[in-house]
């Protein structure tokens, strides 16, 4: 096991976030490109661009009550592009959010 000193644990840290807008900015132009299919997305007429500045403006902060009806549509196994660029084949239940029940 290697020991790192606080210092050493510090200047890592300070090299991985050194530019954090641009991973983040990456990270959302990764994931929009990969989903730019998706019924929700076309549903706010975002179109094939995946710049921040578009997602913004176009995309609304939303709540789970705002996607339930996209989520139950999967549940209920259709396999359309519903909130992803692939076909979601294979779910799993979790409890992340107030009033989730565990199946059974």
């Amino acid at each position: 096991m290697t020991v790192c000193s606080s210092e050493e644990i510090i200047d890592e840290f300070e090299l991985l976030t050194r530019d954090a807008r641009r991973v983040q900015q990456d990270t959302l132009r990764k994931i929009l490109e990969l989903n730019c299919d998706a019924e929700y997305l076309n549903r706010f007429n975002l179109g094939r661009r995946t710049d921040s500045k578009s997602f913004k403006s176009c995309i609304p902060l939303c709540v789970h009550s705002d996607i339930e009806s996209y989520i139950q549509r999967i549940a209920d196994g259709e396999g359309s592009l519903v909130l992803t660029g692939k076909s979601i084949t294979r779910g799993e239940a979790t409890l992340t959010h107030p009033g989730a029940q565990a199946p059974g």
